[in-house]
């Protein structure tokens, strides 16, 4: 007679021991695939910022090479909005007679994600070479869920506006992040400036009275979203020939992600949203600081 036939299997211990091992073999390769993901994603974020602040050196500066020159005498800017010694300040302002007028606005702001008080923060300004003018709002006052005002309200009210033509026939443009207008009058830094105490910090309404004038957003909306943090034109003083009105101008901007909750003013990592598993906001945060230096011939058409 045969012995009965015995069947063996797994027991509760194995299976459980087994599980486990699975588990955590599954997690984490899960948590290296979100890793990996973010790298990548992060070098994307920044390859885009790197790429589209290229594209804007090489606008900025062929505008300022194609801006004619406008002498510290009879009827420049200068002279129609200072007076009396004011008058004086227009180089050491970082407003010379070449007349590439630069202006700057700043805000106090909040980041929502971490509470982070931010005193004084660029918002926006303008830039104009007496050929193309460019109008940007700052990062810190696009977007309501990333930036408030230190009280949490809004800093919509913070945005610059440009208004197109006059009357019935006008036209607005708002919520914009980097605008290149045709403006070889420089109406739109006249626009904002009100007295002499705001030639340099305007108001942030701008105004061109050609309702049809160029306008192009060089920072659209886009997957990316991009915006300036800051932006700033150094006045060239004394680098300039007096023969042939040459003038030497730098300049830098920053250029960053819209999430991330990215601080200018913080040393180290700018992106202040923190890694982890469920947020994914500082994988497409990137920032870069881009410094440039060109030459304005004079010699462009108004």
């Amino acid at each position: 007679m045969s012995s009965p036939r015995t069947e063996r299997g797994f027991t509760i211990v194995e299976l459980t021991l087994a599980c486990a091992f699975i588990g955590v073999l599954l997690t984490t390769i899960a948590l290296l695939t979100n890793h990996i993901i973010s790298i990548y994603q992060k070098g994307l974020s920044l390859k885009a910022v790197n790429i589209v602040g290229e594209d804007l050196i090489d606008d900025i500066t062929r505008d300022i090479a194609g801006s004619p020159i406008v002498p510290l005498s009879g009827n420049s800017l200068c002279y129609t909005y200072l007076s009396g010694g004011l008058q004086n300040s227009c180089i050491s302002s970082g407003d010379n007679g070449f007349k590439l007028i630069f202006q700057k606005r700043t805000t106090s702001a909040r980041i929502v994600k971490g509470n982070t008080n931010l005193p004084s923060v660029p918002s926006g300004g303008a830039f104009c070479t007496g050929h193309y003018s460019y109008l940007w709002n700052s990062g810190y006052v696009l977007d309501d869920t990333v930036y408030t005002r230190p009280n949490g309200s809004s800093l919509s009210g913070e945005r610059a506006v440009l208004t197109l033509g006059s009357g019935d026939n006008r036209r607005e443009i708002r919520d914009f992040h980097l605008l290149r207008v045709h403006d070889t009058s420089r109406e739109v830094c006249k626009s904002a400036i009100n007295n002499a105490n705001s030639y340099i910090t305007p108001g942030k309404d701008y105004t061109v009275s050609n309702v049809n004038a160029e306008v192009s957003e060089l920072l659209g909306p886009s997957e990316d979203n991009l915006a300036f943090y800051d932006f700033n034109m150094f006045s060239p003083i004394s680098s300039y020939h007096a023969t042939t009105g040459h003038a030497f101008y730098s300049g830098t901007f920053i250029l960053a992600t819209v999430r991330g909750g990215v601080n200018i003013m913080a040393s180290g990592n700018y992106c202040t949203e923190t890694p982890d598993f469920l947020n994914t906001d500082f994988a497409y945060c990137a920032m870069n600081k881009f410094n440039f230096a060109t030459r304005a011939t004079g010699e462009g058409i108004r």
